[in-house]
Formats: structure tokens, sequence, C-alpha cells
């Protein structure tokens, strides 16, 4: 939980607190419950220019609970998939900023971006495997 307390240093407390609750929820069993927690932890990290979307990843690590040997099936099958949920919410974080940012930056600041893009990208495969 300290890398998610590093990533969500720079918000306010209510900021930290909607990142958390939508991060456990990206895990819940619950029918469309997951697609709507993902939906909104993206819009979220999208205005959210406090959490850089490089420490994303280490919120959802600190919040969504890792699979034990003590887990049933069903709820190593929600965590595992809460995960890569949180990890596509992240990639559509990235791709929204991103194009929200691409009209007001300048030819100079464009490559910047990649170098985040392909940061961030190495950082969900991590996640993944």
């Amino acid at each position: 939980k300290d890398q998610a307390q590093i990533a969500m240093a720079g918000c306010c407390p209510l900021a930290a607190y909607t990142l958390r609750r939508l991060a456990r929820g990206l895990s819940s069993g619950r029918e469309g419950a997951r697609a709507g927690f993902a939906t909104a932890f993206a819009e979220v990290l999208a205005v959210l220019v406090c959490v850089p979307l490089t420490l994303a990843p280490d919120i959802l690590s600190a919040f969504i609970e890792p699979v034990t040997g003590s887990f049933k099936a069903r709820e190593a099958n929600d965590t595992y998939l809460g995960q890569l949920f949180g990890l596509v919410a992240i990639a559509r974080a990235s791709a929204s900023r991103q194009k929200n940012e691409g009209g007001n930056s300048k030819k100079k600041d464009l490559g910047k971006g990649k170098n985040d893009t392909l940061e961030l990208l190495q950082k969900l495969l991590e996640q993944i495997t």
C-alpha cells in the first residue's frame, strides 16, 4: 500500500478515497459491476492529473487483494478479472489523456507522450505476467 500512497500523494483525500473504492470494486462478482467500476476508474484516472498513470498499476496492486491458496475458485476468478479490467481501464485512461493533451501540445512535446506510453505498457505487462 506504500506504492499506492506514493501514487496518490498529490491528490486530495476525496480523490484518493475514490480511487481506492473504485480499485476495490473492480473485483466485484456482481453482474455488471466490474464493467461499471472499470469505466469509472478509467474516467477518474483520465481527469486526475495528480496521479501519474505509470503509477496507476501500483494502486491496483495495493487495493485488489492478491490471490492466495485459501481463495475459492470463484473468488480467484473475480480477482483475476478485476486486475485485468483495471489494467484495461488504465490503458483507456492513458489514451484519453493523450487525446485531450494532444490538441493542446506543441510539436516538440509530442515525443514525450510516446515514452510515457511505453513505460506504462511495460508496467501493465509486468502486472499481467
